[in-house]
């Protein structure tokens, strides 16, 4: 019986490994959409040899987009630009979201690493109408972390959080934004990299989506826009009920 018992752990330890999902197979596709924006992560390998990738066009375009969310998009978020000056001129995380399939992986507290180093030195918030308690824990390990600045900063005029914009109590403006309880000071705060922090991963990313889209080009004659907006319209569909930033 103990090995027996030996020989199914190997064996549940071997399809571990194989369902493991390596950076070098990831993809970021961003799409400026001004004030927004959003970050698509996904597995452009896996996309790649998808056998009915020849027929895209042919497909019902829901059948489509429902197949590719499900099994290769990996996480989404978007942002809206705060163009004033208070938040400390965050970027605001609108949606957050990993796909169920992926989940447990590490693969939110990546998207918000990549964000904040995109947006440097722009600092990223969380949005300011709603917070799940799901997004909640990744802004407290953000809080936690010693390579994260927190801002505003701790030290005089500041109080090393929002100031309520309806009741400032402190003298600067940039720190006024809309604030939540107390009790949850993690989403009180803008976070951002003191360094360069992520930049190379940041960056093969964004490589492995140019290089899916040239693929397709040159094997399928689409177009990167179109293949981008499929992706778009892949996120929208699994995420759109997901929770917010």
């Amino acid at each position: 019986m103990d090995n027996e018992l030996k020989l199914l752990l190997e064996n549940f330890k071997k399809i571990l490994k194989e369902d493991e999902v390596n950076n070098s197979d990831l993809a970021l596709c961003i799409k400026k959409d001004s004030p927004d924006m959003k970050f698509v992560l996904y597995n452009y390998r896996q996309l790649l040899l998808y056998d009915r990738l020849v027929d895209i066009r042919k497909f019902s375009s829901y059948t489509f987009i429902k197949y590719i969310a499900e099994e290769y998009l990996i996480g989404m978020m978007s942002f809206r630009n705060q163009k004033h000056s208070h938040c400390e001129g965050s970027m605001e995380v609108q949606l957050s979201a990993v796909n169920k399939k992926y989940q447990g992986g590490g693969f939110g507290k990546m998207l918000y690493g990549l964000a904040m180093t995109y947006f440097y030195p722009k600092p990223i918030m969380a949005d300011r109408g709603d917070v799940s308690k799901e997004a909640s824990r990744v802004w407290k390990s953000l809080e936690n972390n010693p390579k994260v600045e927190k801002l505003p900063p701790s030290k005089e005029p500041y109080v090393g959080k929002f100031d309520n914009i309806y009741s400032p109590k402190t003298k600067p403006k940039d720190d006024d934004c809309i604030v939540y309880d107390k009790t949850r000071d993690e989403i009180n705060k803008a976070y951002r990299y003191s360094s360069g922090e992520n930049k190379q991963l940041l960056n093969n990313l964004i490589k492995n989506h140019e290089k899916f889209l040239e693929i397709l080009q040159s094997k399928y004659k689409l177009k990167s826009n179109y293949m981008t907006e499929i992706l778009l319209l892949s996120a929208r569909n699994l995420f759109g009920q997901e929770y917010r930033g």
